[in-house]
């Protein structure tokens, strides 16, 4: 079954190309909630943003690199 939660947001991290991140919290636990926006971006072209995402953040596993887990989207 799924369970909505409530993340109350502390403060924007901040705005990238693809969206905002910003630290929340949740049953006293910290996270980084990712919001996709869709302002326009002149200089780099998205065909599905949260497909990128995804994609890149798998990149970033591969690579061994150290990253926050992602929980759900």
């Amino acid at each position: 079954m799924l369970r909505w939660k409530f993340y109350k947001q502390i403060k924007l991290l901040g705005k990238g190309k693809g969206g905002y991140s910003f630290l929340c919290e949740c049953d006293n636990h910290l996270f980084v909630v990712k919001q996709i926006h869709h302002e326009p971006c002149d200089y780099y072209k998205f065909s599905n943003k949260l497909e990128s995402e995804i994609n890149s953040y798998k990149k970033l596993i591969e690579m061994n690199i150290n990253v926050p887990r992602l929980i759900d989207v």
